[in-house]
């Protein structure tokens, strides 16, 4: 990656896949790590992996935490500031899940529990972290999908989108910082900075 080194980066679920991967990219660009999950064992592994990458690497902190719950979310922006000495720069957005089937047949506890991870999740981590990100420097907030995101479940949306999301951007200005956003492999990257 390369740009983000020496800053604090928030990721969510960081027990795999994706979040793993993303983890160690930012730890060998010598990015300080505050990591979550529900999955404890497997935060434990992508900190092993991290400092297996970076021997050198800086502060990686790991933590449980449930983005479905605003408790939960509460608790881990506490211990990030507390084990980051307040500093955070970066959100990255990445806890989801994704369920298949029709939307005319999804039982609603399912439709609940897919839109509470991959919605709701990113709404109250950034709404926890936006304030802090914003006294950086170099804040970002990424907030990341799969090709999912562009088609409801009954067929395909506009896609590929060439604007980028109004509700980011709407929630960037109205902290008044001035904004950038791009898309990048299916992500879209939100980079402000306060004036």
């Amino acid at each position: 990656m390369g740009k983000l080194n020496g800053l604090t980066c928030v990721v969510t679920g960081a027990s795999g896949g994706m979040g793993r991967e993303i983890a160690r990219q930012l730890c060998a660009d010598d990015c300080d790590l505050a990591l979550c999950d529900v999955r404890f064992a497997e935060l434990e592994e992508t900190r092993r992996l991290c400092l297996a990458d970076n021997p050198n690497a800086g502060n990686i902190s790991i933590h449980v935490c449930d983005v479905t719950d605003e408790d939960s979310v509460d608790r881990f922006q506490s211990e990030v500031l507390t084990a980051h000495d307040g500093k955070v720069d970066v959100l990255i957005n990445n806890a989801g899940i994704a369920s298949s089937g029709s939307f005319l047949v999804m039982p609603k506890a399912k439709f609940d529990q897919v839109f509470d991870v991959s919605f709701k999740g990113v709404v109250l981590c950034t709404r926890a972290f936006l304030p802090h990100i914003v006294k950086s420097k170099r804040g970002y907030v990424a907030n990341l999908s799969s090709i999912n995101a562009f088609w409801c479940a009954l067929g395909p949306a506009k896609w590929p989108i060439k604007t980028p999301p109004h509700a980011a951007y709407c929630a960037v200005s109205s902290v008044g910082a001035h904004s950038h956003c791009c898309w990048v492999f299916g992500v879209w990257i939100l980079q402000f900075a306060v004036s």
